[in-house]
């Protein structure tokens, strides 16, 4: 068996649809083994043409680069690759880009018109679906910072191998009802952890994106976020929202979860018109680059568990043999998150996405200081978790998390997290308290 990549690009009207369709073929070419969110781009060159939208699916296949390559422009033909409403507009097209080691670039191929290194639109993708992957030149990935101002936004979660489908993406699943400081949102089971519980860094994010529906003038400065009752994924959640004070430069609002009228969370999150420069801030530390790392849910099924659902979908990358990417011995642990919002301009989304390795670090970097880092797994239901958000705009589609232990005993924990956008921008800063480890 081969391992290959492939993109997939549309610029039809119904171009997600067709992505879904062509990925639902490509098991019968091999054994889906991972896949990137879909991204979406201005389409440049050909006026008139709207948005680029792509993704990149790798394969374990027995076919020979012809033969596969023959396969791809079977299924073209079968889902109309000229078939638009636009002319001179493709419908989608399918690039072989990598094949058992060897980049497709000039091999006598069709692959994208532009090298892959120079248009994020499939670098990104690609280097998602796979941080380590490389060819002759080198790492995919440490070409990123070359395309760092083509933008891209991603619009879902990545490939769901077993399926096949893409899993929600998290703007997606907080799509909110309601308004006048009521709303509600499907607990959606992408974003369940192995407990089939929800992921409690999504749930301070549908709190956020309740903040934004409230105050979209406005920006998050900081969110404190109490879990009272784990919520089992399936089903809706309710968010109410009380004003503590509110003018129009600032707003604290008060909040509650709850599920079929019982309350399981309460958040406290301040606004304000204008967050103001930061001249002051934890720098980034150096570490080792994210293709040296290993995507969470891989690195949990090799050492016999079982990732949640919110792992798959979230997919962030560490390496357990370097706990802190450095050296192994500082006692911190630190890994590059996906940012699972990149391109958005709202500042909600934004501090949803910083939420979520705030709360996700500290349960890695407890089992770092418990020495069971890959071994059996300490339940850590997170009472408190607070956050400051520093910046919240064109943050890229990386972040790096940095946790450490402040306070550890045989049933609770306190920890400390920092995380800096890919750049080296200090983004925020959250505490997590009182976890029961057991």
């Amino acid at each position: 068996m081969a391992r290959a990549f492939v993109g997939i690009v549309s610029n039809a009207e119904d171009g997600r649809q067709r992505l879904a369709s062509v990925l639902e073929s490509l098991p019968r070419l091999g054994t889906i083994t991972c896949g990137s969110p879909i991204y979406e781009a201005e389409q440049t060159g050909v006026a008139g043409h709207g948005r680029l939208e792509s993704a990149v699916v790798g394969l374990d296949t027995g076919l020979s680069p012809d033969m596969l390559l023959k396969a791809l422009r079977e299924i073209e033909r079968e889902y109309g690759r000229f078939e638009s409403d636009r002319e001179g507009a493709l419908a989608f097209d399918l690039d072989l880009l990598w094949y058992d080691g060897q980049a497709m670039d000039g091999a006598g191929f069709r692959v994208s018109p532009t090298p892959i290194r120079d248009r994020k639109s499939v670098l990104a993708p690609l280097v998602y679906a796979s941080p380590g992957l490389a060819d002759a030149t080198g790492p995919y990935a440490i070409s990123l910072g070359a395309v760092a101002d083509q933008v891209v936004r991603k619009v879902s979660g990545q490939v769901d191998p077993t399926a096949p489908r893409w899993r929600s993406g998290l703007a997606d699943a907080l799509d909110l009802d309601g308004g006048d400081g009521s709303y509600s949102f499907n607990l959606d089971r992408d974003w369940q952890n192995r407990t089939e519980a929800m992921f409690g860094g999504f749930l301070g994010a549908a709190v956020l994106a309740a903040g934004g529906a409230e105050h979209p003038e406005m920006v998050p400065t900081s969110l404190t976020y109490r879990y009272l009752k784990p919520i089992l994924a399936g089903g809706r959640a309710s968010i109410g929202v009380e004003h503590n004070r509110r003018s129009d430069r600032s707003a604290d609002l008060s909040m509650s979860v709850s599920v079929d009228g019982v309350e399981c969370g309460r958040a406290h999150l301040s606004t304000v018109v204008d967050r103001g420069v930061v001249i002051a801030s934890a720098k980034a530390p150096t570490v080792i680059p994210l293709h040296e790392c290993v995507p969470v849910d891989e690195m949990i099924d090799a050492s016999g568990g079982e990732p949640g659902n919110s792992v798959r979908s979230w997919r962030p990358l560490e390496r357990w043999d370097i706990p802190d990417l450095v050296d192994g011995v500082s006692g911190k642990l630190r890994a590059w998150c996906p940012n699972p919002v990149e391109g958005s301009d709202d500042a909600y989304l934004a501090a949803a996405a910083l939420f979520m390795p705030i709360d996700a670090l500290i349960w890695p970097v407890t089992m770092l200081a418990a020495g069971r880092l890959g071994g059996k797994p300490i339940f850590t239901p997170t009472i408190e978790i607070s956050a400051r958000f520093a910046q919240t705009s064109n943050l890229g589609g990386w972040f790096l998390g940095e946790a450490s232990i402040d306070h550890l005993t045989t049933k609770s924990v306190a920890g400390s997290i920092q995380v800096w956008a890919e750049d080296g921008t200090h983004a925020a800063t959250g505490r997590s308290l009182n976890l029961t480890i057991g």
